[in-house]
């Protein structure tokens, strides 16, 4: 679990800076708040998931840790189209640039949850 919040610890780090510079810009102002709940919902998917996970590597049934990242990708895909899609819906002033603060969200997301679920699947018993 330490392991965890020190690579979420990571992850803030470099993603709140980013953020920052980011909705600097004139045309990205006005969509913090996409960003904020985009990672309040990557944050309570990666640890409610990793949670999960923690609790199945204890099995020796590999096939159920797998599928379980697997419905978490899912997750997170149909989650991510779902909160870009109601965020249009709700503000159709918008322009084509309220996706790339997301992307970056997303593409930082999945890379943390790579490592930690791939340092979570070492440490499962054979």
């Amino acid at each position: 679990m330490i392991y965890y919040f020190k690579i979420y610890g990571l992850l803030l780090s470099m993603l709140v800076p980013l953020l920052y510079f980011i909705h600097q810009r004139p045309n990205l102002t006005k969509t913090i708040d996409l960003s904020l709940m985009s990672v309040v919902f990557f944050t309570l998917l990666s640890f409610i998931i990793y949670r999960l996970l923690i609790k199945v590597s204890k099995a020796k049934k590999s096939s159920l840790f797998i599928s379980i990242t697997m419905i978490s990708s899912l997750l997170k895909i149909g989650g991510s189209i779902g909160i870009l899609w109601t965020y249009k819906v709700k503000n159709p002033d918008v322009n084509q640039y309220f996706v790339l603060p997301f992307i970056l969200i997303y593409i930082l997301f999945s890379i943390f949850d790579t490592v930690v679920l791939q340092h979570l699947s070492n440490q499962k018993p054979s």
